[in-house]
């Protein structure tokens, strides 16, 4: 859709005529859309963000501490799994 500039080995330089002539005249502006497998290609590694923490000894059970008696029924949701990701 764009002009084409062609240089030939003897130094001479053509101005060669779109192939595709748009209905438009601003389509010839617009950029080709990547394919997602070259944004893949291109792609850097990024870091999730996450910190590692070490529980610290004298707040152990501080949230729980005089709240729960004897027999009382306690769930949990959390976990610590040592393998990083």
């Amino acid at each position: 859709m764009r002009e084409r500039t062609y240089e030939e080995p003897n130094g001479n330089v053509k101005v060669l005529p779109p192939v595709i002539k748009p209905k438009f005249s601003t389509a010839k502006k617009c950029l080709v859309p990547a394919c997602q497998s070259c944004l893949l290609a291109r792609a850097k590694k990024q870091s999730p963000g996450v910190a590692k923490q070490k529980p610290v000894a004298e707040k152990e059970g501080d949230l729980a501490r005089d709240k729960t008696k004897v027999g009382d029924f306690v769930s949990t949701d959390q976990f610590i799994c040592n393998t990083p990701g």
